[in-house]
């Protein structure tokens, strides 16, 4: 009986310490999109859970502190280390659960969203403001944990480029068509909605990779990977890193160079939206040496925008390729390369550029929809044919590298 009375009391005690902290419920909790989460906190990180202790405050009740060390600062300064303060926990066989906290667990990789209060941090939203990271994979959000930077990125930033850099349109004739084969996203067995990953690049594994690095100059310096100044991880590329007359950062990039990093052909077919996401450090001759992101849908004529000066910094950019210069909205498009482009002038120079954590990626509607299946049911393994009508089969055709009908047919086994 004495145990039963120690556990009724712990969890009359619990019950009165959840009464205090009622205002954490999920009555009260504000539903934030991404946009709202990156707009609120005061710092956004990547970072692995070291420590997690609970503790009992006098008569406020059960409180964890998390310690978190820090990978990766996507916003805000937090320093090596921040440190969580959340009520919940265990004290003594005591436990207090207090809805909408979000759950952190030791060794636990996650991005979390943090307002400053005094000299601890909190949560934004609770558990809208903690992501899971496994394998390189936001969990919540099933998506990689660089194109989720990416969203963050482009949350704080506006979808052109920031006030710093000089930017212009840009258009390219290449003397040879590019010839490539199709780069396309690993498809699953079922049609697949909502922004897709075409390819990313965070310049962690061998360079050029995917990408085709060429030089249009007598000056032989090209693209190339350098661990100087990375944006996350170890490496970026530099404008001028390669090659006989290549420079290794901080020297000054030289005059004349003309580089190109290709990326393509890959389709567009199925896409309503599609952008090129990364991160630039940006230090160039104004409007004379340029850094230029630009698109193709022939592998000849390229069209986009560039940027020259100086970007305070990192910074991210983001290529709309729903607008892009001369050409426009190229989804809908079969094939579609994209270029990054570093060209100087024959006098002055300064540090150049590098880029990290390039997103290419697109959005796609919604999965074609099936209306009937005629007939309904029929003998399995007689040559059975059932017609399946719909709508929007013909927009995942190229997807799936082969014809498909708005009335396609099926054959083999029976429907039912």
């Amino acid at each position: 009986m004495k145990s039963w009375r120690t556990l009724g009391i712990s969890l009359v005690m619990a019950i009165a310490l959840l009464l205090l902290v009622q205002g954490t419920t999920s009555a009260l909790v504000e539903q934030l999109d991404l946009d709202q989460l990156t707009a609120k906190a005061d710092c956004i990180l990547v970072g692995e859970v070291v420590a997690i202790n609970s503790h009992q405050e006098a008569e406020k009740g059960i409180y964890t502190q998390v310690t978190i060390s820090v990978d990766q600062s996507i916003k805000g300064q937090p320093g090596e280390e921040v440190v969580l303060r959340l009520p919940g926990g265990e004290v003594d066989g005591r436990w207090l659960w207090v809805e909408d906290v979000p759950d952190f667990r030791l060794g636990e990789r996650t991005v979390v969203f943090l307002e400053e209060v005094e000299t601890t941090f909190s949560v934004c939203g609770w558990y809208q403001g903690k992501f899971t990271v496994q394998d390189g994979l936001v969990v919540e959000r099933g998506q990689s944990l660089t194109s989720f930077i990416a969203d963050i990125n482009q949350a704080m930033a506006p979808r052109s480029t920031t006030a710093q850099l000089f930017t212009k349109p840009f258009s390219e004739a290449l003397e040879v068509p590019l010839e490539a084969d199709m780069v396309e996203p690993v498809m699953a067995g079922e049609f697949l909605v909502g922004w897709q990953d075409i390819m990313t690049d965070d310049f962690e594994g061998a360079f050029p990779g995917d990408w085709t690095v060429t030089i249009s100059s007598s000056v032989d310096a090209q693209w190339g990977q350098d661990d100087y100044r990375s944006y996350s991880g170890s490496y970026s590329v530099f404008c001028a890193k390669d090659g006989a007359d290549g420079v290794d950062p901080p020297s000054d990039y030289p005059n004349d160079v003309y580089t190109r990093m290709t990326y393509g052909p890959f389709s567009l077919a199925d896409a309503t939206d599609a952008e090129l996401n990364f991160n630039i450090w940006c230090e160039t001759e104004p409007s004379y040496d340029l850094f230029v992101a630009l698109a193709s849908i022939d592998g000849s004529n390229f069209y986009g925008t560039s940027w020259s000066g100086s970007s305070g910094g990192w910074q991210p950019l983001s290529f709309d390729l729903t607008d892009v210069y001369t050409i426009g909205d190229i989804c809908g498009q079969p094939q579609v390369w994209v270029a990054l482009i570093f060209d100087s002038d024959e006098s002055v120079t300064d540090e150049g550029v590098f880029i990290d954590d390039v997103v290419l990626r697109k959005y796609v509607g919604d999965a074609p929809q099936i209306t009937s299946v005629s007939p309904s049911s029929g003998p399995a393994g007689t040559g059975f044919q059932a017609t399946i009508t719909g709508t929007d089969f013909d927009r995942f055709a190229e997807q799936y590298r082969n014809p498909i009908e708005h009335r396609p047919i099926f054959t083999g086994g029976g429907v039912g």
